[in-house]
């Protein structure tokens, strides 16, 4: 008889392979609706930061004056944010001392079309956050028209 010496399996097999492929592909898909919420909430901070920076020059301006800036007026405090998120904002004097922010936003990433997130500064001086943003991505600050309460 002949003394064969056995192989020695090296590497792995095609199976093997097929199966950590598999596990691979079935833990990425269920994280892709999860990754994609939290790039849209990065997204969302450029928009977040310019308000803010929008806010402060409304501040900063009645200071000065005892009146809310047109938007003319904050465009020379605020230069325009380069997110691509942000469509436009407008400005809405309620009575000469309070007003509203608007920032309509663009149909990127999962945002409806209409979708905006609207800054209010009360007569008292406070600011006020509402948005018709899902719930789910709306900034912790603020109001989402879109959140149910469940009881």
């Amino acid at each position: 008889m002949r003394n064969t010496p056995y192989r020695t399996q090296k590497g792995f097999t095609l199976i093997e392979l097929m199966v950590v492929i598999a596990i691979i592909a079935i833990l990425a898909s269920a994280t892709a609706p999860s990754l994609q919420r939290h790039i849209t909430k990065a997204k969302l901070v450029e928009i977040e930061t310019y308000g803010g920076q929008l806010q402060s020059a409304v501040d900063e301006y009645q200071i000065h004056k005892t009146s809310f800036p047109t938007k003319a007026i904050l465009n020379q405090y605020v230069t325009n944010s380069s997110s691509d998120l942000l469509n436009s904002y407008s400005v809405s004097d309620i009575n000469g001392i309070s007003g509203t922010i608007t920032l309509s936003l663009n149909n990127n990433l999962s945002i409806n079309t209409g979708s905006y997130i609207k800054l209010t500064k009360s007569a008292a001086g406070q600011w006020n956050c509402t948005s018709n943003l899902d719930a789910t991505i709306t900034p912790s600050y603020c109001v989402s028209a879109t959140s149910v309460d469940e009881e």
